[in-house]
């Protein structure tokens, strides 16, 4: 497995990158509290905008096959809203230095789920944050928060990379901060 990083993604990765988050959120999931995939135009849009980083996971030994995508952004004028205005408000000082960071999504293959992938995904996106200290946001949906407790095991692999991170719950729908203290060197 690799992880590269990317700006922005050629139109032919799309195709491959739609297919990938379909698997991973497919149709018959249409239960009231199940997340509910992001329409293609709105999945596009945030591949193709420059100011989010795609966090592309290859599986070298599967043919260079795309396992895991993760997109996020430390350019708050690139999250919705609601998220941002909740977010700004909170850590004011982080935001204003450029060290909060927003996961637009995070997609693993279902074939990959119960091995190292979504470790060596999330991992990207956590040794980010513990390199500069700050926070990062994930919208888990309250579905992944009561069914699969992922913001509880976002948390144990962020405390991983960092002993003394945090969580904290940002709002009543499922998004969650994991803040990061600022490291210091002796």
């Amino acid at each position: 497995m690799e992880l590269i990083q990317r700006e922005t993604v050629t139109e032919s990765d799309t195709g491959e990158l739609w297919a990938l988050y379909r698997r991973a959120f497919p149709r018959r999931r249409r239960l009231a509290a199940a997340p509910q995939p992001l329409p293609r135009e709105n999945f596009e849009a945030a591949l193709h905008d420059r100011r989010v980083t795609k966090l592309l996971l290859l599986d070298r030994a599967g043919g260079d096959r795309v396992v895991g995508l993760a997109a996020l952004t430390d350019d708050l004028d690139a999250v919705p809203a609601p998220a941002q205005a909740l977010v700004t408000e909170r850590w004011p000082e982080q935001a204003g230095q450029g060290r909060v960071w927003f996961v637009a999504f995070l997609v693993i293959d279902p074939e990959r789920q119960h091995t190292g992938a979504p470790t060596h995904l999330v991992g990207g996106i956590w040794a980010r944050a513990a390199a500069h200290g700050g926070v990062v946001a994930v919208d888990t949906t309250r579905f992944n928060d009561t069914t699969v407790r992922l913001a509880s095991a976002l948390f144990h692999q962020a405390r991983s990379f960092s002993p003394r991170t945090t969580l904290q719950r940002v709002d009543g729908s499922g998004l969650w901060a994991y803040e990061f203290p600022t490291p210091v060197f002796a």
